[in-house]
């Protein structure tokens, strides 16, 4: 390991100095890693960090690890300098961020007995699973989609809604109209 931090008199200035490209014990090298992601994350709305393990931040350098929508993302490792076997090549791991899942509050639907579904107005982002399933009072629940603004980072939610049926009266027997 010649010229690596050796101490050499120049004309009378003592100086410290590394001679660049000279070779190093290959046994103070890092070995090249298997590197992997630990935890699984979810989307948050802030920058997330992956934790990976095999990396060691006093002998490479990592890129890749730290992200904030949900997607699937590639880290990459390389070494400071080299690997013992002398290589320099990148070892890689991917990582993801799940969407999550969004907060929204159900709403609250009240149909007349014998109404379709795309008669009902449901509020914006709400549609029907099935909007030609007409209301009756032994059907009031009924499949509805939620799909939120920001579709990169949320679930698209489906779930069961349950109507409040409202009864009309029967007037059969009244054929006049008047009360």
């Amino acid at each position: 390991a010649t010229g690596i931090g050796k101490r050499i008199n120049m004309s009378a200035m003592d100086m410290d100095f590394m001679v660049l490209g000279a070779s190093q014990d290959d046994s103070a090298l890092p070995a090249k890693p298997q590197i992997h992601v630990a935890d699984t994350y979810t989307y948050t709305g802030n920058s997330i960090t992956a934790n990976v393990l095999g990396f060691d931040p006093d002998t490479m350098l990592i890129d890749g690890n730290v992200a904030t929508n949900a997607g699937t993302y590639t880290i990459t490792v390389t070494p400071m300098t080299k690997w013992q076997d002398g290589s320099t090549d990148a070892v890689y791991a991917t990582w993801c961020i799940n969407k999550a899942v969004p907060a929204f509050d159900l709403p609250v639907v009240k149909a007349s007995e014998g109404t379709a579904l795309k008669q009902i107005r449901l509020p914006d982002s709400f549609t029907w699973t099935n909007p030609n399933q007409i209301v009756t009072l032994d059907e009031t629940i009924f499949g509805v989609v939620y799909t939120p603004e920001d579709t990169t980072n949320y679930l698209t939610v489906e779930f069961d809604l349950t109507i409040k049926v409202l009864v009309s009266e029967d007037n059969s027997g009244d054929d006049s109209g008047d009360d």
